[in-house]
């Protein structure tokens, strides 16, 4: 989400923080989900327009679209640090999920308490074995075969001084 802020007042103000939260949409004071503060140091001269990013990444367990209250507040201060706080989003949103992909960069693990797993991290782990597999197969020792310290895997013999 991008938000622009216009100053509307006579004095400069700074942006600190935005946060919110996720309400039940028949009352707004049941908060179902608290979203994580999204930290601003942005100032604000009087009658300009600045645009600040917030990032939200809503995660629930749903199969089906449902709809959910969401309220964002937005901090800022004076120039005498004095705080203020005024609504910058309240409204009903829609959330879904998407369907999943082959291509997907997530790829959901049935059974996982964590959920998702990282196609990226399994394709790591699928080189990483065939590696392994090639090492194996065509790079390990033979058994049996005498090199300068004796039969690999086996310590070198030492030898007794002859004729003492």
């Amino acid at each position: 989400m991008v938000f622009n802020i216009t100053n509307s007042g006579s004095e400069k103000y700074t942006l600190t923080h935005m946060g919110g939260a996720f309400v039940t949409p028949s009352n707004s004071s049941h908060v179902t989900r608290q979203l994580k503060p999204f930290m601003y140091d942005v100032s604000v001269a009087p009658s300009a327009t600045v645009t600040v990013p917030y990032h939200l990444h809503p995660v629930f367990e749903s199969e089906e679209k449902f709809e959910m209250g969401l309220i964002l507040v937005l901090y800022f201060t004076d120039a005498s640090k004095n705080f203020y706080q005024s609504v910058a989003y309240d409204g009903i949103i829609t959330i879904h999920e998407p369907e999943l992909n082959i291509f997907d960069p997530q790829v959901y693990v049935p059974g996982e308490s964590a959920g998702r797993l990282s196609i990226y991290a399994f394709c790591l782990a699928m080189v990483g074995g065939i590696i392994y597999w090639v090492k194996e197969s065509y790079f390990a020792p033979v058994a049996g075969k005498k090199t300068k310290a004796g039969l690999l895997g086996s310590p070198a013999r030492e030898r007794a001084p002859v004729g003492k």
